[in-house]
């Protein structure tokens, strides 16, 4: 009895309202009760762009192909490239919201590895190594979500079956869900140290024998925008610029004398192409139940051009290496390979090899 008393009085002065006498519409439910803590504008950019370039700037696993070349002798060639990320050092980004504009880094150590060996007298046999530590800046573009501070429950359940669907096959999300949407365009630099060997089997001046090289140098390479729609490219179109200087040379008596116009600095200028070739299309279900898209035709492109700093070798001379490269999926891929040229100063006898291509690793194409 002394409750219902109190409760009448507080609805007689007004002190107690029902709920169905409140004045105007119930408020929205603020997104923070309906989601998990929203991180921060960095963070979400961070998320976001960090698999899309370590998708763009992985290079894959080395390749292992064997087969005949263009004058009946039988030659194999090893080469790729491979990227890791250097212990310690976190990826910082910065990020400019009204401009839809971000910036992250991070350090990385790439190694690269390309050698022919034939069993044609008289051929150029070549193994070069290269092992470059280097700085990355990547840019993205980015399109300018909605930012809305709250959400309905509806859109806040939509949101959450989105998240997913982003970690698992890369669908953007929408617009509300997050202060900024997925980058249209990513793009980087490059600042690297090269630290290369080369060990070869030639011809200089009319003489055969073996020349070993140290070489240190740095460079910049600029990976070129690449948009993140695009099904055209496999890893960023690249160019880089490189100074080397031989720090140890070392020949065969025969070459001796011969070796010393290689003991020069050079420069050096290489575009790099990885990309699907839009004749052949597979779509596959993937395990976590994505439709996959490819395209099995792959050309692979290096082309390379140096001048010596000095000497006889000051001008400057081109060599490339071209392979369109078919994945149906199994263990070896078939290959048809163009290269020559001179690199360096060392000049790679021009063949075609026709084989068959074994990843070492992991796939070097996916």
């Amino acid at each position: 009895m002394i409750v219902r008393a109190v409760v009448a009085a507080l609805l007689v002065t007004g002190a107690l309202v029902p709920v169905s006498a409140a004045q105007g519409p119930v408020p929205p439910v603020p997104v923070a009760s309906l989601q998990a803590p929203v991180t921060s504008v960095v963070d979400e950019v961070r998320d976001t762009v960090e698999p899309l370039r370590r998708g763009l700037l992985d290079t894959g696993a080395l390749g292992l192909s064997l087969g005949p070349t263009g004058d009946g002798s039988l030659a194999a060639v090893v080469s790729g490239r491979q990227r890791t990320d250097l212990g310690g050092i976190d990826s910082a980004v910065m990020v400019d919201e009204d401009a839809g504009f971000a910036i992250s880094s991070g350090g990385y150590l790439e190694y690269a590895v390309d050698g022919v060996w034939t069993d044609a007298v008289g051929d150029t046999e070549v193994l070069n190594l290269s092992l470059r530590p280097s700085l990355d800046l990547v840019f993205s573009d980015w399109k300018p979500g909605a930012a809305a501070s709250t959400l309905s429950p509806e859109q806040a359940a939509r949101c959450e079956v989105a998240a997913r669907e982003f970690l698992a096959c890369g669908r953007p999300r929408p617009s509300y869900c997050e202060p900024l949407n997925t980058p249209r365009a990513l793009s980087a630099i490059s600042a690297f140290a090269d630290l290369r060997y080369r060990n070869a089997q030639t011809e200089l001046a009319g003489t055969r024998g073996q020349l070993k090289q140290q070489m240190l140098g740095a460079g910049l390479e600029w990976y070129l925008p690449v948009s993140t729609a695009s099904v055209w490219f496999q890893e960023f179109p690249r160019l880089s610029v490189a100074y080397l200087k031989p720090q140890q040379t070392e020949a065969t008596t025969e070459l001796a004398a011969s070796a010393q116009a290689l003991d020069v600095a050079f420069y050096s200028a290489t575009a790099r192409l990885r990309m699907n070739v839009p004749l052949l299309k597979r779509t596959r279900i993937t395990p976590s139940g994505c439709a996959s898209i490819d395209y099995p035709l792959q050309l692979h492109a290096d082309v390379s051009g140096s001048r010596a700093e000095a000497g006889e070798l000051a001008g400057w001379k081109t060599a490339w290496s071209v392979r369109l490269v078919f994945d149906a999926g199994g263990a070896l891929l078939p290959v048809l390979e163009h290269r020559g040229g001179t690199e360096l100063g060392l000049e790679h006898d021009e063949r075609w090899v026709l084989g068959l291509m074994w990843p070492l690793g992991s796939r070097p194409l996916n």
